[in-house]
């Protein structure tokens, strides 16, 4: 399982820098065009926010795989090692909670918006909505899996030695 989500892990990141190597390239082109040529693509905001979307939850769901995310630990730290275990535990339950109901509610907002268009590209709002469910089962993935090593070190009583995660 472990190797699976490796694998997912580098095909989040992959499509997550795509997307940004494409904002970066059709930005640059249109400023290009914009201060040389004067002239402009009406479609590059479009697709800009567009691939945002995807960027940030595609990166945010690999956040969550590796650990890298924003914690503050001052307090948990200076708990005893056991207690450090439940604390971790619950809080990636409540991200497991959190993250279940952003994919359910990302579904429903994504067909909502696929009858309403972008302006210039034609294309529906509820491409860039989708990029919620994917890091809502993505992330519930990842944090199924720190949850059941978390619950293999409380059984077995093991002090894994503190790692980013």
């Amino acid at each position: 399982m472990k190797k699976w989500l490796d694998t997912l892990d580098r095909i989040l990141l992959s499509g997550a820098a795509l997307c940004f190597f494409v904002i970066f390239a059709v930005s640059m082109v249109e400023i290009i065009l914009r201060s040389v040529f004067g002239k402009s693509l009406l479609w590059t905001n479009d697709l800009c926010v567009l691939l945002s979307s995807w960027t940030m939850l595609l990166g945010g769901a690999v956040v969550v795989h590796r650990g890298d995310h924003l914690i503050v630990d001052f307090l948990v730290n200076m708990m005893p090692k056991r207690i450090q275990l439940v604390v971790n535990l619950v809080t990636r339950i409540l991200f497991f909670v959190v993250a279940a109901v952003l994919a359910y509610n990302g579904v429903i907002v994504a067909q909502l918006r696929m009858g309403l268009y972008y302006t210039t590209l034609r294309w529906p709002t509820g491409l860039a909505y989708l990029a919620l469910p994917v890091f809502g089962v993505c992330s519930c993935l990842f944090l199924l899996d720190k949850i059941v090593d978390l619950i293999r070190q409380m059984r077995h009583r093991e002090i894994v030695p503190e790692t980013k995660e």
